[in-house]
């Protein structure tokens, strides 16, 4: 599986667990948590993700098509099911 997940967002709730430690006094685990906690989502790699594609229901037929893949679908949805364009409402 391939989640994205806020770099900025990680640190945020360590730093956030941290303060809790420091508070009741677990200033070893609080160490751990920074020292080792940190350096590995700060020493992730980045991930490249696609931007999503945007499209329009064209008219068809009997369906309306995708202006992205040319899918036939329903002009009601959000976005197409086969490519995952979001779809733009008139």
């Amino acid at each position: 599986m391939n989640d994205s997940v806020s770099r900025q967002a990680a640190l945020d709730e360590i730093d956030k667990n941290r303060q809790a430690l420091l508070s009741i006094g677990m200033n070893g685990s609080e160490h751990i948590l920074v020292r080792y906690g940190r350096r590995v989502i700060e020493e992730l790699p980045t991930v490249d993700v696609p931007e999503r594609k945007v499209g329009k229901w064209l008219n068809g037929n009997y369906r309306q098509i995708c202006s992205e893949c040319r899918y036939k679908g329903y002009r009601s949805w959000k976005f197409c099911p086969n490519c995952g364009a979001k779809m733009e409402m008139d």
